[in-house]
């Protein structure tokens, strides 16, 4: 991972959208696969993701093929973060 490329988290919402092929998301994703930036992610992310991608009314509009690629790409290319506290509790919350 080179260091001098940004590292960008997106939201569950931008990748559906991408999915979707969004206007502007669309081209987002194409510059994360491009390697303009690094993708950082969590476990919780990539679990509501996964999630949202299999509800009913998205799956009659995102094709399952489409949905799982990106899945799996983000899992074999993305930096993955780890809360150093509890999600539940520390001293942020």
């Amino acid at each position: 991972m080179p260091g001098d490329l940004p590292r960008v988290v997106l939201d569950t919402n931008l990748f559906i959208r991408g999915l979707l092929k969004g206007k502007v998301t669309a081209p987002l994703i194409d510059a994360w696969l491009d390697g303009q930036f690094v993708l950082v992610t969590s476990p919780e992310l990539l679990e509501e993701l996964t999630e949202v991608v299999a509800r009913p009314r998205l799956r009659a509009v995102i094709h399952a093929e489409d949905s799982d690629k990106l899945l799996e790409l983000i899992c074999r290319q993305a930096v993955f973060a780890y809360p150093l506290f509890p999600l539940d509790g520390g001293p942020c919350l």
